[in-house]
Formats: structure tokens, C-alpha cells, sequence
């Protein structure tokens, strides 16, 4: 109702006659809203609301109803709707509904029964979506009827007003499924823009049972807005923590808010498992393909390039399933989707059930929709470039992520003994380098002379030299230390794919392979394999190629690639033409493999050209 802004055609102050009228609807609607609660005329929240004089606003939003607001000092704290305008409910009173802004709810939150959601729903909400049951965290109150107004509460503070679309009664029996709630009024809205951004948060915290776990205890939440300064807005007893408003997109990697001076909040394993739920539905409604030729699909694409899409903030390990695969089986039984385990343990989509009631029953805003359709356009014809512009650290969460580790032997066990470090740790390079730089100085062993140069003590002497060295070599430069101890340790690495956790190997990961080959004397194949030791399906891996490389892709068994004896049966794809550019640019673009050398034009991967240690790159076609 209040998207967009709006003209105010009179102000005039209440009369005091009118202001004790409205002040007896208030504490009316607080008695209604708690039954049983104490009475707060004298005194309490409010007190506070009606403690200075109130202004009446007549409010042109731009249909045929004028909406009468009323004003406490820059904010408006009630106003007065025309339910049926929202609602669809048949029977008013002559002057309309009263409802309370954010602002008042901020002051006394029970003014109207509370729905909880997480931030990731608020997002939506004001984008100008209604609040769907899927995103509502806590049980409704039974007594919630079609039409009333109720407050929307998120991480502690009130985001919106609404009013119900059905009977809680109907909602449960829907399995808390469709729209719940008509949203009125939500944050960064034009009422709530006219205010000063200031919310007082100490009662909601107070008095709300179902509140999330919130160690913050500050008194405000200041919302930045351009003509609003947070510096003004004071403590006596602590600094204010400020929340910044931004321009707010379902497809920001970014929270909904940035906190300063407090601690971040984490989404709780169930909020994660609604989020997730609202992802593969939004993912079937939009972006999963209808054809059943596109299937069987890795469930790790389904993750990655569509329900990440909807939501980047994402964490199957913060949820209660941990596991994508838990979660996806749960969401099987209930029908949304079909399952199939293939040979070697990989799980697959065969199929999804877009005329599962649950799913033609969920709606999607048009806004939402097209922004989804635009970014997987984007994805699947392999221009997207938000890698190049995300911060290095955004970028990294979206890509494959391989650490390479050291495990100590047992002469180097022995160094670290000395200076209280666990022999049986993993260490990264620049870990081992550390570890080397603690142990120097705890044994004293730079030269004077040279502070190069570090003496070889009887320790480093067993872990690093050879038999011949030991009489010859009695000095050696950090970097020489640092790369000996490394080679006589033994190698292993951490790998891991987005939305998963990562996987501890043994040895130093062996290269992905691209070969490119004649066959029958003329035509030239390019043949990609060991895709999977980086946790990338061969389909996944083919059907990205397909585009880049204008041509057509094959998986097929890797000759001698296991499927028996326990061991898992490996692939390789195959692409017409020689494509070794293409190939190592979705290498580089959709997976975050790092390319150096090379000018323009160069063929990534081979000699003289671009090089990439996780990448073989063979020509026998030449």
C-alpha cells in the first residue's frame, strides 16, 4: 500500500478529546491482542505513544481511498486502512482499521499478535512480496482469523504489518503452504521512510516468548538513511549498533543488513531448512527444466545452478539435514522431486513434480521470477563474469576449493616436539613455514654473520639433509629449509565443491586431463577426464561446454576408469573440434581454476600459452 511515495493533503494536531478517544482503541487493541495482560493506562508503552500530542495525516496513496495516518514527532505510529482493500475481507467499520506502524510495534510489540520469519524472507517482503507460510519460523496462534492484522517480527524487531489471507485453522491444514499474509506496511517502505529510522528494540526483546536467541542488548536499532545521521542517535550507557539499509536484491551475496559493533547473526539450522525449502520450490517454479530429456541431473548442479541462484546465502551444513543428499531425500518423500542413486554412490535427479499440489500452490512475484530467468540465461550461456567483480572472498565460496596440506613425518615429528606443536597436525605451506620460523627462534639458530643463512642443528640435520650432506652442509637459507622439509613430509590436500564439506585426501591432487586427438585420420576430438577427483559431474561438465564451444558433448566411461571392485566408475567428456581455449575458460569462469602466462590469443593450457597446475593439457593432433 505504501511502495511508493505519497502525498499528505492535510496535517492538523488532535484534539484532546480525539487523542484520549484514539488512545482507548489502542489499549482496546492491546487488550484484545493479550488477553488477560495488565492494564497500561497508567503508565507503560502506551504512555509513551500518546505522551506528547498526536498529528492527523490525510494520506493520498493513489486509489479511491484516503488513508488516515497519525504522527508522533517525525514518525507515524498509527493508521487507519480500509481492510478490504488488502484483505478481500467483505465488512468494515465507517472509519476503517487502525493499525500500527513498525514504530509503535518497535514501543509495545504486543499491540498485535507476532509471526516470526528470518531475514532472508524480509528481503522479499520489501521487494513488495506477501509473507508465503513456508517462510513463517514459529506456530500461528490458533486465533488468528481471515482479515486480521498482525505484526511481522524478524531477529528481534518489527519488519511489517499484514493481514492474514486464512484462518490459522486453514493454514495448518494447508501444511503451512500458500500465501499467509497480505503485507501493509513494511520497513523502507514510504511510512517508513517519513520517519527518522529509529527502532526501539529493548521491550520487543523483553516481552516476546518466541524470540530468537539474540545476545545483543542494545536499546536501539538505528536504519542509516541518507538524510538520517546515526552518530546523533545516542546511548547513555553504550554505542548504538547500526544497521545499514541498503538496496536490498534476493540475489545479493550480502546479509540484509551489515551489523556494526555487534556480532553477526546465523540463520538457525531450521530457518536454514526453511530457506532451503523456499529455494527448490522457487527452483521448480522457474528455472528447473519441464523437458524429462534434461534429466538425470547431479544434485549438485540442481544446488549450485539454480537453488544458489535463488539464494546465494545458502549453507546446507548449517541446516538440520548437514548433508544435501538428506535433504533432498526428505524433500523426495514428500513428493517434490524424484531420486536415483548411480553406480559408484553419485545421486542423481531423474525428475520433478511440478503438479505436486504444494508446488502449484506456491507463487513466486514477478520480480523474483525474472531476475532468477535473466541470471540462469546468463549462466547457462557461459557469460556470467560476477567472478571477475565479487570480492575475493565472495568468489572463492562459489568455486571448487583445493588446500594443500602436509602431514609431518616422523624426523620432522620430532622438530616440532621441541616447541609444543603436534606431530600428527596438517599443515599448509605457509603453516610449515610459521612452524619453521617458531622453531628457529626457540633453538637459536640464525647466523650472526649472516641472519640469512640458518645453522643446521641435529634435528634439521635428520629431517632434511642426505647422508653426503652431513659434513659439507652446515648453513641453509629459509626458502631451501622451508622447500626440503616440505618434499620430506608427506603430501595430501583438502578439496571441496560449493554447498558441500570438504573431503581429506591423501597424496598431492593429480591433474585434470585434456587431450586432444584424431580419429580416423581426420576428425579431431577434444577428451576432458579426472573431472571428478574436483568433485565435478562429467553431465554437469558437459552440458556448460556445450555453449562456449558451439558444439556437441559426449559422457562416456573412461577406458580402464574403474566400475568394479568397489571402486567408483570414472568418465570422460568428450567435445568435437579441438577446444582447449573453451574448455579451460569454463574451467576458469564457472570453477575458479587459476590461469598464468600467456598473451592474447595464446591456447590456455599449452605450452608457451597460459599454464594451470591442476590442468594436463596434451596435443597429439598436430
Amino acid at each position: 500500500m505504501f511502495k511508493k511515495t505519497f502525498d499528505v493533503k492535510s496535517s492538523t494536531k488532535l484534539r484532546g478529546s480525539d487523542q484520549r478517544k484514539l488512545r482507548d482503541e489502542v489499549e482496546a487493541m492491546l487488550e484484545a491482542s493479550n488477553s488477560g495482560s495488565e492494564d497500561l493506562r497508567d503508565g507503560g508503552s502506551v504512555s509513551v505513544l500518546f505522551a506528547e500530542a498526536l498529528t492527523r495525516m490525510s494520506v493520498d496513496v493513489g486509489g479511491p481511498h484516503r488513508i488516515a495516518a497519525y504522527g508522533r514527532g517525525d514518525n507515524v505510529v498509527f493508521v487507519r486502512v480500509d481492510p478490504a482493500v488488502d484483505s478481500g475481507t467483505n465488512s468494515m467499520s465507517s472509519d476503517g482499521v487502525l493499525l500500527p506502524t513498525v514504530y509503535a510495534l518497535s514501543i509495545e510489540p504486543k499491540l498485535l499478535p507476532h509471526i516470526v520469519t528470518h531475514a532472508g524472507v524480509v528481503r522479499r517482503l520489501m521487494q513488495g512480496a506477501d509473507l508465503m507460510l513456508p517462510g513463517v519460523l514459529k506456530p500461528v496462534e490458533p486465533r488468528i482469523r481471515k482479515g486480521d492484522p498482525v505484526a511481522i517480527v524478524s531477529n528481534g524487531a518489527p519488519v511489517a504489518v499484514a493481514f492474514a489471507a486464512m484462518d490459522a485453522t486453514e493454514m495448518l491444514a494447508s501444511g503451512m503452504r500458500g500465501k499467509g499474509f497480505v503485507i501493509v506496511h513494511v520497513v523502507s517502505d514510504a511510512l517508513f521512510a517519513m520517519g527518522d529510522g529509529v527502532i526501539a528494540t529493548s521491550n520487543l526483546e523483553a516481552q516476546l516468548d518466541s524470540e530468537e536467541d539474540d545476545d545483543d542488548d542494545s536499546e536501539f536499532v538505528v536504519v542509516e538513511r541518507e538524510d538520517v545521521d546515526p552518530a546523533a542517535i545516542t546511548r547513555a550507557d553504550s554505542e548504538p549498533v547500526v544497521l545499514e539499509m541498503e538496496t536490498l536484491s534476493l540475489y545479493d551475496a550480502e546479509s540484509i543488513v551489515k551489523v556494526e559493533n555487534a556480532p553477526s547473526v546465523q540463520q538457525s539450522p531450521q530457518e536454514m531448512d526453511r530457506m532451503l525449502e523456499l529455494a527448490l520450490l522457487t527452483s521448480i517454479k522457474i528455472s528447473l527444466p519441464q523437458d524429462s530429456k534434461a534429466y538425470p541431473m547431479p544434485v549438485t548442479s540442481l544446488y549450485s545452478l539454480h537453488m544458489q541462484l535463488v539464494d546465494p546465502t545458502l549453507e546446507v551444513k548449517n541446516s538440520t539435514y548437514k548433508k544435501l543428499a538428506k535433504f533432498l531425500k526428505a524433500m523426495e518423500k514428500r513428493g517434490y522431486l524424484k531420486l536415483k542413486e548411480r553406480q559408484g554412490g553419485e545421486l542423481v535427479l531423474v525428475s520433478v513434480n511440478s503438479a505436486h499440489p504444494e508446488v502449484s500452490a506456491f507463487v513466486v512475484d514477478q520480480r523474483t521470477a525474472k531476475q532468477i530467468q535473466k541470471n540462469a540465461k546468463a549462466s547457462d550461456s557461459g557469460a556470467s563474469s560476477s567472478a571477475a567483480t565479487n570480492t575475493a572472498s565472495a568468489a572463492q565460496d562459489q568455486f571448487i576449493q583445493i588446500t594443500d596440506l602436509f602431514k609431518s613425518t616422523a624426523s620432522v615429528g620430532r622438530m616440532w616436539k621441541d616447541v609444543g606443536i603436534q606431530k600428527d597436525s596438517l599443515f599448509t605451506r605457509a603453516e610449515v613455514k610459521q612452524a619453521i620460523e617458531t622453531y628457529i627462534k626457540v633453538q637459536d639458530l640464525v647466523n650472526k654473520e649472516n641472519p640469512r643463512l640458518i645453522k643446521i642443528d641435529a634435528y634439521l640435520t635428520d629431517a632434511i639433509l642426505s647422508k653426503d650432506e652431513y659434513a659439507s652442509v652446515q648453513f641453509l637459507a629459509r626458502d631451501a629449509i622451508l622447500d626440503r622439509i616440505c618434499d620430506k613430509m608427506t603430501p595430501m590436500h583438502s578439496i571441496s565443491a560449493p554447498g558441500s564439506d570438504p573431503i581429506l585426501r591423501k597424496g598431492a591432487v593429480k591433474p585434470l586431463s585434456i587431450l586432444v586427438e584424431k580419429r580416423q585420420g581426420r576428425k579431431t576430438v577434444t577428451r576432458i577426464s579426472n573431472m571428478e577427483s574436483y568433485l565435478i559431474p562429467p553431465e554437469e561438465l558437459a552440458a556448460r561446454l556445450k555453449v562456449p564451444c558451439a558444439a556437441s558433448t559426449t559422457v562416456a566411461p573412461l577406458q580402464g576408469g574403474g566400475g568394479s571392485s568397489g571402486k567408483p566408475l570414472l568418465h570422460e567428456v568428450l567435445v568435437q573440434g579441438n577446444k582447449v581455449h573453451e574448455v579451460c575458460a569454463v574451467l576458469r569462469e564457472q570453477y575458479g581454476f587459476l590461469f598464468q602466462g600467456g598473451g592474447k590469443g595464446a591456447k590456455l593450457g599449452i605450452k608457451g600459452g597460459s599454464q594451470c597446475r591442476y590442468v594436463e593439457v596434451v596435443d597429439k593432433s598436430l
